[in-house]
């Protein structure tokens, strides 16, 4: 997913909350009078594994906060963007950033955290404080498989965009395809998956299927050498930005 639409979905996120917390300002304690702020959380990688996307993420937030502040905030109550770090390598920090947002900083409702780890990490805090929580980067196999009321997801729905690449194999002939992820889980593995559900009924026989089991990774001829030897018609693979530079240059 490229620049544009990561921010977009931020904006979607905070601009969902916006419109359900007109209903929630009226109930909050007393001594949140008009005029003092609506605070809202917003989580995703700041540092470490996907950093890339959720820099872009956080600014894509900011932006609809000042925007919705601009048109007048929520029942005169600007609104407050509290951001926290949570990233696939510091799955152990779930607990503590959720229980700052809502215990400390008292927000009203979230938007994140980014992909699926961190967002079932954080399910269990925010279902028991009945915080509605919005992820822009997550996908539908979380908000399913959880059965959580609180939280939700923005994400388009992957399977439309796997079954136009299958669709796009299959008019050229396509037929034998090598698939190369970054890991077993989350985002790489949800797409993978719904790659290979879908490549039968396209005539598409999926001859390698290689986890690269480091997202940080940069360095794929291994890797390539051992795809190379399948002889694919074309490789699918499911990457952030950092590793995609790399792999292409090396392929």
């Amino acid at each position: 997913m490229n620049t544009l639409w990561r921010g977009v979905l931020s904006v979607v996120g905070i601009a969902l909350v916006a419109w359900g917390v007109y209903g929630l300002v009226g109930k909050r304690p007393a001594n949140q009078m008009a005029g003092e702020p609506v605070k809202i959380g917003f989580i995703s990688a700041q540092t470490g594994v996907g950093v890339a996307v959720g820099a872009e993420e956080l600014k894509g937030a900011r932006l609809a906060v000042t925007e919705a502040n601009a048109r007048g905030c929520i029942n005169g109550r600007p609104i407050e963007l509290i951001a926290e770090d949570l990233s696939l390598d510091k799955l152990k920090n779930a607990t503590a950033v959720t229980s700052k947002l809502i215990n400390i900083d008292k927000v009203i409702a979230i938007v994140g955290p980014q992909w699926d780890e961190p967002a079932a990490a954080i399910i269990p805090a925010i279902d028991a404080a009945k915080i509605p929580t919005i992820s822009q980067n997550s996908t539908s196999d979380v908000e399913t498989a959880l059965s959580s009321d609180y939280f939700f997801s923005a994400w388009p729905d992957n399977r439309v965009g796997i079954e136009s690449l299958l669709e796009f194999a299959e008019e050229r002939n396509l037929k034998n395809i090598a698939i190369i992820r970054l890991l077993d889980g989350g985002f790489w593995q949800f797409t993978r998956n719904l790659f290979v559900e879908g490549a039968a009924k396209h005539g598409i026989t999926v001859v390698s299927d290689e986890n690269v089991g480091n997202p940080l990774a940069t360095d794929f001829r291994t890797v390539i050498a051992k795809t190379r030897g399948k002889k694919p018609d074309a490789v699918f693979i499911v990457f952030s930005e950092v590793s995609e530079c790399a792999f292409l240059k090396q392929a």
